[in-house]
C-alpha cells in the first residue's frame, strides 16, 4: 500500500500526506452518539491524531517537516498547537466523505522549526467502499507571510515618515512664516508712508518678493497635505459670478502693463450661486490665469466660464508659446515644467499645474491641456459642483470681507504674542489707525491683564509658552462665565488656518482668524467686523459676537 501510494503522491508538486483511517472512524463513531467536532476536547482530538499513522509521503513533503521517511512524522510535535483545531474540523468534514476547504494553520518541523501552511483534507474510499486513508494536502505560505509581514512594516515605516515629513513641514511653515509676517508687515507698513517713486519702488520689491516666497511655501506645504490626504475641502454657498470677476481683477493690472487684451466671459447658464470650495477653485483659476499672462507676451488672454451637461467649466486660454507635443503628458507631474534648462526665462517650482490637477481631482473633478506649440495653449477645468439657484444682489461671499479703517472707533487692544518681531509688527500695522496695544508675551500673561481690566478686543497668538492661545482663550471664557463679565472679543493669530485649526479655535471661544503672515486689509477689517457686532450686540442688548474668519488672499502656486 504504502509504494503505491507514494508513486502516486509524488505527481502532487504540493506536501501531500497519506494517514490511515482509525482516528476518523473513531471520531465518527463518537459523532454518532451526538458529539460534535466542537463539542470534543482538545485533549481528545490530541489522542485521535496521536492514533493517525502517517503512511506515505512525498517528497516536498518529507522536506516540509525535514524527514527521511513518512515514518517520521509519526511524532506528535509535528502536529500540535494551532493544527489540532484545524485537525477538529477536517475529522468533522472528512469523516461524512467530503473534502474540506483551504484553511490556515501550523505544522512544525522535526527540528521544531514552525512554517505557516493552508492546508486541506480529503478521505479515500477503499476497494471494500469504506472510509480507508485520510489525505493531508499543505501549501507553504511562509514566504507569502514574510511579504506581507514585511509590507505592513513598511507601510508602517511609510507612515512615519509621512508623519514625520507633515510634523516637519508644519514646523517649518511655522518658523517661516514669523520672518515672513516681519517682512511683509513691515512692507505694508512702509507702503502707508510718504515715500519718493524710488522708495516706493523699492518697498514693492520686497513685498512681492514675500509674496512669492509665501506663495512658494504655501505650495509645497499643499502638495504635503494632498499626498498624506488631509488636505480638507470646504463646502460653501459662493456666487460664481464674484468669484470669476473676482480672479479677473486682480490680473487686470498685470495684463494692462503687459499690454495684452484680458477678457472674462460667463454664459448665463453658469451664473449663479453654488456649493463647494470656493477658495479652492479660486487657487485653481488664479494658478491658470497667472500662468497664461506670465507665458504670453503679446495677443490676448481669455476666461471663460460655461456649463455643460451638468458640469461648470473654467477654461483659459492664451495666444502665449504653447508647448510642445512631447510635453503635455508630463504637464501635470510634480516639478515639471516646460523649459527646465539653465537658459530659461521663466522662473516658478513646477507645482502650479500639480496642484490644479490634485484639487481638480479632489472636487471630483478634472483638468486638460490642448496646445500648438508656437500659438499658444488652453486649460480647462470641468468641475461637478451642484449650483444651487441663481445669483441674488443681497448675495456677499464671506471671504471677501471689506474694510474701511477710518471708520474704526478708538479701540482698546490686548495683544498676546511671544514673538519680538511680530509684535513690532502688530503695533506698527495698528498706530496706522491711532490704535495703541498693550502687548504680552504668553497666554498666561494675557488672561491676567484681561483680568486687571476691560479690553474692547485681544489678539491673541495661537502657539506661545507657559499657556497655549487656546487654553487662554478657554481660560478668559470660563472666568466671564462664572463673574458674569461681558465678553471680551478675542481674535485668533495663527499660521495654522486650516478649517479644522479655526474651528477648534471658534470652539474654544475665539471670535474671528486672521492668518499669519497677516494682510493688513484683513486685520483691519477683522477689527471692523468686532467693532460692528459689538456695536450690534449693545443695540439688541445681547453680548453675542458672530464668529468670522478672515483668511489670507487665494494663493496662486509657482508655475
Amino acid at each position: 500500500m504504502e509504494n503505491s501510494f507514494q508513486y502516486d503522491l509524488e505527481v502532487f508538486p504540493i506536501p501531500t500526506i497519506v494517514c490511515d483511517w482509525v482516528a476518523a472512524w473513531r471520531f465518527r463513531e463518537r459523532a454518532g452518539q451526538g458529539f460534535s467536532s466542537k463539542a470534543i476536547s482538545s485533549e481528545e482530538v490530541a489522542g485521535l491524531l496521536a492514533a493517525t499513522i502517517p503512511l506515505a509521503a512525498n517528497a516536498s513533503a518529507l522536506e516540509l517537516f525535514g524527514a527521511a521517511a513518512a515514518a517520521d512524522l509519526n511524532n506528535p510535535d509535528c502536529f500540535r498547537g494551532a493544527f489540532i483545531d484545524w485537525f477538529r474540523d477536517a475529522l468533522g468534514v472528512v469523516g461524512s466523505g467530503a473534502k474540506t476547504e483551504w484553511g490556515e494553520t501550523i505544522v512544525h518541523a522535526l527540528d521544531g522549526r514552525a512554517t505557516p501552511v493552508i492546508g486541506s483534507a480529503r478521505s479515500v474510499i477503499g476497494p471494500s467502499g469504506n472510509l480507508d486513508q485520510m489525505i493531508w494536502s499543505f501549501i507553504d505560505v511562509s514566504r507569502l507571510k514574510r511579504a506581507e509581514a514585511e509590507a505592513i512594516d513598511a507601510r508602517r515605516a511609510a507612515e512615519d515618515a509621512n508623519a514625520a515629513k507633515s510634523i516637519f513641514l508644519a514646523t517649518m511653515s511655522h518658523e517661516i512664516r514669523t520672518p515672513l509676517n516681519g517682512v511683509l508687515g513691515m512692507a505694508q507698513a512702509l507702503e502707508s508712508d510718504a515715500l519718493s517713486p524710488l522708495q516706493r519702488e523699492r518697498v514693492a520689491i520686497i513685498r512681492e518678493s514675500g509674496e512669492a516666497l509665501l506663495a512658494i511655501l504655501n505650495d509645497i506645504l499643499d502638495l504635503s497635505k494632498i499626498e498624506a490626504g488631509r488636505l480638507e475641502l470646504e463646502e460653501l454657498e459662493f456666487d460664481l459670478t464674484h468669484l470669476a470677476n473676482g480672479a479677473h481683477s486682480a490680473f487686470t493690472a498685470l495684463a494692462n502693463k503687459k499690454q495684452l487684451s484680458f477678457a472674462l466671459s460667463i454664459e448665463p447658464s453658469a451664473a449663479g450661486r453654488y456649493r463647494g470650495d470656493p477658495t479652492r477653485i479660486k487657487q485653481i483659476l488664479y494658478n491658470l490665469i497667472s500662468n497664461a499672462l506670465k507665458f504670453t507676451e503679446e495677443g490676448e488672454v481669455r476666461v471663460r466660464v460655461s456649463r455643460v451637461d451638468g458640469e461648470l467649466h473654467l477654461a483659459v486660454s492664451d495666444t502665449g508659446l504653447g508647448i510642445p507635443e512631447d510635453r503635455l503628458p508630463a504637464l501635470f507631474a510634480k516639478f515639471v515644467q516646460v523649459d527646465s534648462s539653465n537658459t530659461r526665462r521663466f522662473g516658478g517650482t513646477g507645482l502650479g499645474l500639480s496642484i490644479c490637477r490634485d484639487l481638480a481631482t479632489l472636487m471630483g473633478g478634472r483638468i486638460s491641456a490642448e496646445s500648438t506649440f508656437g500659438e499658444g495653449s488652453r486649460f480647462t477645468v470641468t468641475l461637478a459642483i451642484p449650483r444651487i439657484g441663481d445669483a441674488t444682489d443681497a448675495f456677499e461671499p464671506a471671504d471677501e470681507a471689506a474694510s474701511n479703517p477710518a471708520a474704526l472707533p478708538r479701540l482698546k487692544v490686548l495683544t498676546a504674542e511671544d514673538n519680538t518681531v511680530n509684535q513690532l509688527v502688530l503695533r506698527t500695522l495698528l498706530q496706522q489707525i491711532d490704535v495703541e496695544t498693550t502687548v504680552v508675551g504668553n497666554g498666561r500673561l494675557a488672561v491676567e491683564a484681561w483680568s486687571a481690566e476691560p479690553w474692547d478686543v485681544i489678539l491673541m497668538d495661537v502657539q506661545m509658552p507657559e499657556m497655549d492661545g487656546v487654553s487662554a482663550a478657554r481660560a478668559i471664557r470660563s472666568a466671564e462665565a462664572k463673574a458674569g463679565r461681558p465678553r471680551t472679543p478675542i481674535i485668533a493669530l495663527s499660521a495654522n488656518a486650516m478649517s479644522h485649526q479655526i474651528a477648534e479655535y471658534l470652539a474654544a471661544g475665539m471670535d474671528g482668524h486672521v492668518a499669519k503672515p497677516i494682510d493688513v486689509r484683513k486685520l483691519f477689517a477683522a477689527l471692523e467686523q468686532i467693532a460692528t457686532n459689538a456695536h450690534a450686540s449693545a443695540a439688541a442688548g445681547s453680548p453675542a459676537l458672530r464668529a468670522t474668519s478672515h483668511e489670507s488672499a487665494p494663493r496662486t502656486a509657482s508655475a
